[in-house]
């Protein structure tokens, strides 16, 4: 076993998520990093005892920001005339 398959120990179910002493996490932070970027949660102890968690990070959706073409588009007078309703329609029938 090389030091890149060790386990983190200790790993001990718990009902927040996998219980990690501090001593361990610090150790193997990177590694713990990377299961909570998959998904899973961490709990840390200190002498048994939870203290924090760590969950995965999820990003908030942008705020759409209304009008931002206000200005830079425009529309001709006959977008919806039956002329141009027709030359559109003969487009797709070709």
């Amino acid at each position: 076993m090389n030091r890149h398959s060790r386990q983190v120990r200790p790993a001990e179910p718990h009902a927040l998520g996998t219980l990690v002493n501090i001593s361990a996490a610090r150790t193997h932070l990177s590694r713990l990093v990377r299961w909570v970027e998959a998904g899973e949660e961490m709990v840390l102890a200190r002498r048994g005892q939870a203290v924090a968690r760590m969950i995965p990070y999820v990003r908030a959706p942008r705020q759409r920001r209304l009008g931002i073409w206000k200005g830079k588009v425009w529309t001709a007078e006959d977008w919806d005339s039956s002329e141009t309703n027709a030359e559109a329609a003969r487009g797709f029938d070709q």
